[in-house]
């Protein structure tokens, strides 16, 4: 046998036994996957933290109660209003609230409330200007500073003093004067409507007048009686 052909011998068993163990380097690994616990632990905290905002959020739209009446204004000294209906009145308003009626203790006015001299409650006003009894009967209503009744008559103090009562066909008579009043004409104009018809105000046709008092009485005093010109 030649020299040619055992290289030619020797290479061809060196390709076979190559190709027989093949190569020898171990297969790539799989790339690793995190674990899903992790993830599902992540979305629990962030669905709690979820509710959990849509829960205080919930709580925070929730309308805040109404907010609590203006306390009436006084005069910063004494306000003085004399007027007539079927009876001349003489009052005043000093500003601590007391009433004076006649030159006596009549009422007393404390935040929004009217009082008698001993404190019990008489008359309230609300947020919306009704003025009711201490029982919750309709009284009257206060519509910007003009006292109105529930038979649509009106009582206002002018910037003037004067004190005017219109109807409800729209009359306008002249009652009396004031002095001193300044920004309390709520609280004289209260003071006036106590003092000239106790808890009993003027009602409309066929609605039973609020309060226990007889109307003109107040404190127990002999007074007028209501009156609607």
């Amino acid at each position: 046998m030649t020299r040619l052909a055992l290289k030619t011998i020797g290479l061809g068993t060196l390709i076979a036994f190559a190709v027989a163990c093949g190569d020898n380097k171990p297969p790539p690994k799989e790339p690793e996957q995190a674990p899903m616990t992790d993830d599902a632990g992540a979305l629990s905290t962030s669905t709690d933290t979820m509710d959990a905002g849509a829960a205080t959020a919930s709580t925070d739209s929730t309308p805040p109660p109404p907010a609590a009446p203006a306390a009436l204004a006084l005069p910063s000294g004494s306000a003085k209003l004399k007027f007539k209906t079927t009876k001349a009145f003489d009052i005043e308003l000093k500003s601590d609230g007391t009433v004076n009626s006649g030159g006596k203790a009549a009422a007393k006015i404390a935040g929004t409330e009217l009082q008698t001299p001993d404190g019990k409650s008489t008359l309230k006003v609300d947020g919306d200007g009704n003025i009711t009894t201490a029982d919750g009967n309709p009284y009257a209503k206060f519509d910007g500073d003009d006292l109105t009744t529930q038979t649509a008559a009106k009582w206002s103090i002018g910037e003037d003093g004067a004190f005017t009562q219109t109807d409800d066909k729209g009359k306008k008579s002249n009652l009396g004067k004031a002095d001193g009043v300044g920004s309390a004409k709520k609280a004289t104009l209260l003071a006036a409507a106590y003092v000239a018809w106790g808890t009993k105000a003027p009602a409309a046709k066929g609605a039973k007048p609020a309060g226990d008092k007889p109307a003109g009485k107040p404190a127990g005093k002999p007074g007028a009686k209501p009156t609607t010109k």
